[in-house]
């Protein structure tokens, strides 16, 4: 019988890594133990595979939770990989790291060696991403390289982008701090709650509010609008079953959010408009708020969404999901082109200019 200095079992991403390590140094014989077969199957090899590995079979456990307290019962599917490499080989060959703050949260509760900073070198060192090349790559890369050329843009105009960055991480910080974990959850389903209101008012009123713009801005906005509408009840859902909701909570919390994004929003645009020496020309200025807030506004017209928040038993889902949007995700799955769905949503309702 073969001996062996290490008996690994479970061939997952932990269990790989391990045998790896341990195998470098060719004294040590290392032996792996895994149940499902090897990682050789094209389901496990395309994205698009994902279909054929989420329910059990060959590759998949397919476990299914105890029962939960905070579902009313309800058990949960959860497929677990069994195969070469676990269930990082049977998630549609997706690769994410754990956030940040995730990593320098363990330090703080105690556990050396685990920062941000000491795992950022390992995970450096097992990554070929031909996209990026920063030395630090961080998570939706892709997203990431829209926004910094975006802000490499702006800086470029004369906007003070790190000034901006470096306000908002105060201000995260500060409600990190200061507000109690159930309260930070209030005050994100309120920001939800708001960014979801602007989200419908984007794709209602006939295009009222892109009438002017560019089609590629327009498109961009809608976009945004559809995605804020999709999910704007998953954190009202959390704070109501997870944390146990409350109507007080909740409603200071919009009170309070509503306040911090007319300061946030309004600190940044009137940066802007000084960088543009628009905020010299009062008649300008007036309006825009009047454009915003006058009796027609584009805001007024959203006032009564946005109080519906207000209203004992109110649920994000109570007033559904606009046929727009559902026409917008039609299109877009189709083409994958979010200027097509635009134009079909709206058509030629925005002049470019």
């Amino acid at each position: 019988m073969d001996s062996f200095d290490y008996i690994i079992v479970g061939a997952g991403s932990a269990g790989c890594v391990l045998a790896n390590r341990l195998s470098e140094n060719p004294a040590n014989r290392v032996c792996l133990i895994e149940a499902g077969p090897p990682d050789t199957s094209p389901l496990i090899h395309i994205p698009f595979g994902l279909i054929g590995l989420i329910r059990e079979g060959r590759h998949n456990w397919g476990y299914n939770t105890q029962p939960q307290l905070a579902l009313n019962g309800r058990q949960l599917y959860t497929p677990r990989g069994k195969t070469l490499g676990g269930s990082s080989s049977i998630n549609a060959m997706v690769y994410i790291r754990g956030h940040q703050q995730d990593y320098d949260d363990w330090v703080a509760a105690g556990n050396p060696g685990w920062s941000w900073q000491d795992v950022l070198p390992l995970f450096l060192a097992h990554e070929n991403n031909e996209l990026l090349t920063d030395a630090y790559f961080r998570q939706e890369a892709q997203h990431g390289i829209v926004h910094e050329t975006y802000n490499a843009k702006m800086a470029a105009q004369g906007v003070n982008v790190e000034k901006i960055i470096a306000r908002f991480k105060i201000a995260i910080r500060l409600f990190q701090t200061h507000l109690s974990p159930k309260y930070q959850l209030a005050l994100t389903a309120a920001l939800e709650h708001i960014t979801a209101t602007l989200g419908e008012g984007f794709i209602d009123g006939e295009g009222e509010m892109f009438r002017h713009a560019h089609p590629v801005m327009r498109a961009m906005f809608l976009w945004h609008g559809v995605e804020e509408v999709e999910h704007k009840a998953v954190a009202f859902d959390v704070y109501e079953t997870a944390a146990g909701g409350g109507y007080l909570t909740r409603a200071t919390a919009l009170i309070g959010g509503t306040a911090v994004v007319h300061v946030v929003v309004g600190s940044v645009a009137w940066h802007m408009l000084k960088v543009d020496r628009m905020n010299r020309r009062p008649l300008l200025l007036a309006k825009g708020l009047y454009r915003l807030y006058g009796p027609r506004g584009l805001l007024t017209r959203l006032m009564p969404r946005y109080l519906d928040w207000f209203r004992p038993g109110f649920h994000p889902m109570d007033s559904g999901i606009p046929k727009r949007v559902e026409v917008w995700l039609a299109e877009y799955r189709k083409h994958e082109d979010p200027m097509l769905a635009s134009d079909t949503v709206f058509g030629n309702s925005a002049q470019g200019g």
